[in-house]
């Protein structure tokens, strides 16, 4: 059978795959309308037909974007920084608070983890037998071609 083709918001599912409240709440897509539903844990067993709950993305997975992304630093200052950061505990936080006094890199890296989990989201897509023909928001001019540090 084709895949449908309809616009399903890639950011809202790579958000609902990655949101720490999964203790309170699950996150479904409405397969007829491409929405994505956050519902309360209690009334989550009520969906069925045209609902697909959305999985949930490890700890594990969001690091290995991080180790990813520093593979791609060329200076190695800031490289061996990051790889400091994601070594001991609050890696994410520690991560953040590194690339942030690197605004070109912070901003590169924002669109490198929107990239990695875009991709989550289209894998969960594929396995519905659904396509999205949504397109993210087009990056400002002042961060379209940066080099690398």
């Amino acid at each position: 059978m084709a895949a449908r083709r309809m616009s399903v918001n890639l950011d809202d599912i790579a958000e609902a795959m990655s949101c720490a409240d999964r203790g309170e709440v699950e996150y479904f897509l409405d397969t007829r309308a491409g929405r994505v539903m956050r519902v309360p844990l209690e009334e989550a067993d009520g969906f069925g037909d045209g609902y697909a709950r959305i999985p949930e993305m490890d700890a594990h997975e969001t690091y290995r974007i991080m180790e990813d992304f520093i593979d791609t630093v060329r200076d190695g200052d800031l490289r061996d920084a990051l790889e400091e950061a994601i070594a001991g505990h609050g890696a994410f936080r520690e991560f953040a608070a590194v690339l942030q006094q690197y605004p070109e890199q912070y901003q590169r890296w924002r669109q490198f983890e929107a990239d990695r989990k875009r991709g989550w989201a289209r894998e969960f897509l594929k396995e519905l037998g659904i396509v999205s023909t949504w397109r993210p928001p087009e990056r400002s001019a002042g961060h379209a071609g940066q080099a690398r540090r």
